[in-house]
């Protein structure tokens, strides 16, 4: 073939070409909304399907949805991660199998110790021969269905363990129990599993309690992160699939740079200052209409102490 030409998806570059070749390939978001309103209801709303299988972005800003996934969830009236399931797991069982020094990261992992990630690299693929790093790497990039994987391809003992067990108690208190309840719950969580040296880094207590909830789920809630909503975005944001439960979670860290020590009174004044600030920027505006009852956290930490500041609400008292 001559004269040959690449548009890639990745491109730096916005020319009127590549612009028009980006929407050749994966669904645009007019498909997506074509789709979904073609058909019956659903027990989810086009917002949520969106979150789930969107995330490709194309030179000029233009997002773009996975097709399989897509047609996928329109056809069985389901949110599930369906790419991810078409694959198999040889490949990176093998790497399991035969590295042991990642056996004791993927332990350790799974153990809720956690482990450090050397510059995250998005572009690494499958190999005959990777490094620690680079299985870590997949596994950062491919987000929680790789970790749904991990956890059943674990031996029955890890998944029985208990840090396994209070994750689904403290999701469970988070999104059903009485918000007192949820704040001794949280707060044992942290005492028991917290790593203490997080300390002043909110990213990390962030990513840390986002995983913990996402595991708790069990896949029967959406758990996102950053997500749009009023004058902001949320920090961690828990909404029932097909169902009417919803919580907004507000993490702050003590900072580091304070000559105050971060005492209880203090952790309290500034959980109530995160709780304050889920009102101040209006994140409600981003939860979907099936919501009735919400929940509201402001939580914050230091080392393996915690305060929360909390809300609870029925539908009528906060549209």
């Amino acid at each position: 073939m001559n004269n040959s030409q690449s548009y890639t998806l990745d491109s730096t570059t916005e020319t009127e070409m590549e612009i028009a070749y980006s929407k050749a390939f994966l669904f645009s978001s007019e498909e997506v909304d074509i789709l979904y309103n073609q058909y019956n209801k659903f027990p989810f709303t086009l917002r949520k399907l969106k979150q789930w299988y969107g995330g490709y972005f194309a030179p000029g800003g233009i997002e773009l949805f996975n097709p399989w996934s897509v047609c996928c969830a329109i056809e069985s009236h389901a949110l599930r991660g369906y790419w991810t399931a078409s694959g198999v797991d040889n490949v990176i069982l093998r790497h399991i199998i035969h590295c042991k020094e990642f056996q004791n990261t993927l332990a350790a992992l799974l153990n809720g110790s956690g482990v450090e990630l050397e510059t995250p690299n998005p572009r690494v693929g499958i190999e005959d021969d990777m490094s620690v790093n680079d299985i870590l790497d997949m596994m950062y990039f491919s987000g929680r269905p790789f970790f749904a994987w991990a956890k059943n391809t674990s031996s029955k003992e890890r998944n029985e363990a208990a840090i396994n067990k209070n994750s689904r108690d403290m999701f469970d208190a988070c999104i059903t129990a009485p918000p007192v309840a949820f704040s001794a719950t949280f707060k044992t969580y942290i005492e028991k599993h917290g790593p203490a040296k997080y300390g002043h880094n909110e990213d990390k207590y962030h990513n840390y309690i986002l995983c913990a909830l996402q595991h708790g789920s069990s896949g029967r809630f959406t758990v996102q992160s950053e997500t749009g909503g009023g004058h902001g975005r949320m920090d961690i944001l828990i909404e029932e699939i097909g169902g009417t439960k919803a919580a907004i979670l507000e993490l702050k860290a003590w900072p580091a740079t304070s000559k105050r020590v971060a005492t209880v009174q203090n952790l309290k004044s500034l959980a109530k200052k995160a709780l304050e600030q889920i009102e101040k920027k209006k994140y409600r505006v981003g939860l979907d209409e099936p919501i009735v009852e919400l929940r509201e956290y402001g939580i914050a930490l230091s080392g393996k102490k915690c305060e929360i500041y909390n809300k609870y609400f029925a539908e009528e008292k906060w549209r």
